[in-house]
């Protein structure tokens, strides 16, 4: 699991710090792996070699929504929906939301730091190793948000 704290605006501007968590189960990385065509781990290569902004957003935002949710009341479980309703489409809704993604973004670290914190121990050692030898998350990261002037420098494709 991934804590992280942040501080964002609630809608009338006030400066609000929470404690956030993230969580992906074997059986959800499983799923994730089987729903691209050639794994996961080969369309983050495929989007460092393109320069594909869209698809960086894109796979940044299937990694939040798909972790994101919260610590339930018995210590033992991670809570995902509540009544049918997605935890995570509630948390895109808040600034929060956009802090966190506007610093994977900016911060290649962080969101490598994120990718391995939200899997379980083997599984991210595993896609660490496939992806590292592919060129690696670093590479994704680090050639799709450049810095120019502060601002990530990613073409949208």
């Amino acid at each position: 699991m991934y804590t992280k704290t942040i501080t964002f605006k609630d809608l009338e501007d006030n400066d609000i710090t929470r404690k956030f968590y993230f969580n992906i189960s074997k059986p959800e990385i499983m799923n994730m792996q089987l729903k691209e065509k050639n794994g996961f781990d080969r369309k983050l290569k495929r989007i460092a070699e393109d320069m594909d902004g869209k698809g960086l957003m894109e796979a940044i935002d299937d990694f939040i929504m798909m972790s994101y949710g919260e610590k339930g009341d018995d210590g033992i479980s991670f809570i995902k929906k509540r009544n049918g309703v997605s935890l995570a489409e509630n948390f895109k809704n808040t600034d929060a939301y956009n802090v966190l993604f506007e610093g994977f973004l900016t911060d290649p670290k962080s969101f490598i730091e994120f990718i391995t914190g939200i899997m379980p121990k083997d599984l991210s050692e595993q896609m660490m190793s496939n992806i590292n030898a592919r060129g690696g998350i670093d590479a994704v990261m680090a050639d799709a948000t450049q810095q120019v002037g502060g601002t990530p420098a990613i073409e949208a494709k």
